[in-house]
């Protein structure tokens, strides 16, 4: 999980302009593909700009 850690601080450090999380929580929310395969994520990240998905 550290890994995860150090690229969520790495996306903080460079201005990621949003929210990130490591709750259980938000994952449960976030998880749902609709697929036989439920893949829980180990982070979630909620953008303010649209732009930033580009980038």
């Amino acid at each position: 999980m550290a890994d995860y850690d150090a690229f969520l601080g790495a996306l903080s450090a460079d201005g990621f302009e949003g929210a990130l999380s490591r709750r259980a929580s938000d994952w449960v929310v976030m998880a749902t593909d609709n697929s036989i395969y439920q893949v829980e994520p180990y982070a979630v990240s909620l953008p303010r700009v649209a732009l930033r998905l580009i980038r």
